[in-house]
């Protein structure tokens, strides 16, 4: 099981069993919450993300 969750979303996450199923998961989700969202969150910038042992970074476009 994979889990992702979205930085800049604290609220957003999903389980999945493959990469591809998570990533259209997270992004429904993420399209969904910027629609509702009066102003959208800053993004972080990646210096300031940091990483533990098996995690690694996605970017997609919404």
């Amino acid at each position: 099981m994979l889990l992702f969750d979205l930085i800049d979303f604290p609220d957003i996450n999903a389980e999945a069993f493959n990469i591809a199923e998570g990533i259209a998961s997270i992004k429904e989700q993420a399209q969904e919450a910027i629609l509702t969202l009066p102003v959208p969150p800053v993004p972080t910038p990646v210096e300031h993300i940091l990483l533990t042992a098996n995690q690694f970074i996605v970017q997609i476009d919404v």
